[in-house]
């Protein structure tokens, strides 16, 4: 008998060590599921970037056709002739919320407009897509540097002035683009400009960088 009993305490034992330890299992899954359940239901944080100003890179650059660059000329502009002209504001606020949803604000001829789109994080790197995260959605990446969103932008201007001895023209638009600026590819879409018998004076691009700056505020 004293050796059934042993046996008897030694089973009830172990049995009671596994439901201790079932029940401990049980219990950190279900506060873990309610953690996360927490998490999802309470993580409405937002935040929203507000433009503030522009910040420069380097000098205004002035480049002939084949690519030299004269320095000389880059004075006949200002730094202000390449950036978003009054009419066609960079986007003012965007708001970037918890479930990576992202709507920006632009603003043309006093009507604001608003873009639905989608933001992916790669470290300090964020890229900005209109709907779904799509290569061919990119709309612009934006860098997080010291509690500021800061996007790269740049305004270039094609200017060519052509005569033929008694009719002359030029052309000086202006385009601005989001982004670093392909130095080889504007090369060659230089755009043409002919008169009859012409004899084309000058052909310049002129680029001039620089950074969007938005200050940051968590909600």
């Amino acid at each position: 008998m004293k050796i059934k009993d042993k046996f008897i305490n030694l089973r009830c034992f172990w049995l009671s060590k596994c439901l201790i330890i079932l029940s401990i299992i049980i219990f950190n899954t279900s506060c873990e599921k309610e953690n996360i359940n927490f998490e999802k239901e309470n993580n409405n944080t937002k935040q929203t970037c507000s433009f503030r100003d522009y910040s420069f890179i380097d000098n205004i650059q002035c480049y002939d056709t084949i690519g030299n660059r004269f320095d000389s000329l880059s004075y006949v502009y200002s730094q202000d002739d390449f950036v978003f002209p009054d009419e066609l504001h960079p986007y003012e606020k965007i708001e970037i919320n918890a479930d990576s949803t992202v709507i920006m604000y632009y603003t043309v001829d006093d009507i604001t407009t608003i873009k639905n789109g989608k933001v992916y994080q790669q470290n300090d790197t964020l890229c900005f897509y209109f709907n779904e995260l799509d290569f061919n959605g990119l709309r612009f990446r934006g860098l997080i540097v010291d509690h500021q969103l800061r996007i790269p932008g740049y305004g270039f201007r094609y200017y060519i002035f052509a005569s033929d001895g008694t009719n002359s023209g030029e052309i000086k638009n202006t385009t601005i683009g989001y982004g670093i600026p392909d130095l080889e590819d504007l090369l060659k879409n230089f755009p043409n400009f002919y008169l009859d018998n012409n004899i084309i004076k000058i052909r310049n691009l002129y680029v001039q960088r620089f950074d969007l700056i938005y200050d940051i505020k968590t909600e």
